[in-house]
C-alpha cells in the first residue's frame, strides 16, 4: 500500500471513532453527552461485522449446502408431504370440528349441570314437605324399619334369606 492509502485510512479511521459534536445546544443530562459516543461505537461495530461478513462471501460459493438441499429434494418433499397427510391435516380436522362443536358441547354441559342441580333440590324440597306436612302414623310407613344387627350381619355376609333354587328340566 501506498502512503497516501494508509494516510487516508488513518483519517477515515480517526474520524469515524471520534465522536461527533453536537452543537445545537450542550446538555446537562450525562446519558445525552453519551450519545455521540454510542452512535459512533455502533456505527464502527456495523462497519466491522460487515467487511468480516464480505471476507467470508466468497467461501459461501463453494459451501455444499445448495448441492445437497438440491439432492435431497425428493425427500425433503416427500417428508413435507408425508406430514401434511398424517399429521397436519387430521389435527387442522380435528380442530375444525371441535370448533364447531363447541358451543353443542357447553350447552349440553350447562343443561346437564342445571337439570342436576334442579333435582337435587327437587329432591330436597319433596324430603322436607313430606316430613314436615305428614302424619306420624305416615313417617312411620314412610321410613324403612331398622333391621336387626344379627339380619344386617348375614345380609353383608350374603347369607340373608335364601330363595329356592328352581331347576327347568329341559324336554
Amino acid at each position: 500500500m501506498s502512503r497516501v492509502s494508509q494516510r487516508s485510512m488513518n483519517t477515515a479511521a480517526a474520524t469515524l471513532l471520534t465522536p461527533r459534536a453536537n452543537t445545537s445546544s450542550v446538555s446537562s443530562v450525562p446519558i445525552a453527552q453519551l450519545v455521540p459516543y454510542i452512535t459512533t461505537t455502533l456505527g464502527a461495530l456495523g462497519t466491522i461485522l460487515t467487511f468480516s461478513l464480505s471476507l467470508f462471501r466468497p467461501l459461501l460459493v463453494l459451501w455444499p449446502l445448495p448441492i445437497l438441499l438440491y439432492i435431497f429434494a425428493p425427500v425433503t418433499f416427500f417428508l413435507d408431504l408425508a406430514t401434511t397427510l398424517f399429521i397436519r391435516l387430521p389435527y387442522w380436522s380435528l380442530a375444525y370440528i371441535l370448533d364447531a362443536v363447541y358451543p353443542l358441547y357447553v350447552l349440553l354441559g350447562v343443561a346437564c349441570i342445571t337439570g342436576g342441580l334442579i333435582g337435587i333440590g327437587g329432591r330436597a324440597l319433596c324430603h322436607i314437605l313430606i316430613t314436615s306436612l305428614a302424619l306420624p302414623t305416615d313417617v312411620e310407613r314412610i321410613t324403612p324399619p331398622v333391621k336387626d344387627a344379627e339380619e344386617q350381619k348375614l345380609i353383608a355376609k350374603g347369607k340373608g334369606k335364601r330363595t329356592e333354587r328352581v331347576k327347568f328340566e329341559q324336554t
